[in-house]
């Protein structure tokens, strides 16, 4: 399980997620590749694509329930729909990067931006300027300016039978 340095409901906590999601696929491309080939596949069956949207729809809905309890969110902004669709817009570059399309090593940074471009126009007050500011930080000195913790794949391996640790390198 993943260990989060940051409260959950927080826009960290999040980015932290993405990082994390980011970093793992990255140690497994073929089977992302799978996975996102299914989600896209017109042939899909539908409670296949149902679950794998519900599974990230969750996470990002603590984020946007706490802002939208603290009246941050835009008054026409449903919080469902927004975490819909923002998961709709991470499986979009997730796919990209399946394709080749966007770097390997850019993938972190395309997932941030896309998240909190969406959030920018979603939100207001302080939120909507935290986001700001960070999608300045992202864009002037890299996903890295915004010091998220990275994960240690070697050491979560090694808690793991030899069979799965290979996966995990």
């Amino acid at each position: 399980s993943i260990v989060y340095t940051s409260e959950p409901g927080t826009m960290r906590h999040n980015l932290e997620r993405l990082m994390r999601v980011s970093e793992a696929e990255r140690q497994v491309p073929n089977y992302v590749a799978a996975i996102m080939a299914i989600y896209f596949s017109h042939g899909a069956d539908q409670d296949i694509r149902c679950a794998m949207q519900r599974m990230a729809v969750e996470p990002n809905l603590i984020w946007i329930n706490a802002l939208h309890v603290r009246g941050e969110l835009q008054p026409w902004v449903d919080p469902l729909a927004l975490a819909d669709a923002i998961v709709r817009q991470e499986y979009a570059v997730i796919h990209g990067w399946c394709q080749r399309d966007i770097a390997e090593d850019a993938l972190a940074e395309h997932l941030i931006t896309t998240c909190l471009s969406v959030m920018a126009g979603a939100t207001r007050g302080a939120a909507r300027s935290e986001i700001l500011e960070a999608l300045d930080r992202v864009g002037s000195q890299g996903v890295q300016a915004l010091k998220l913790p990275r994960a240690d794949f070697a050491a979560s391996a090694e808690n793991l039978p030899a069979e799965k640790a290979l996966v995990l390198r």
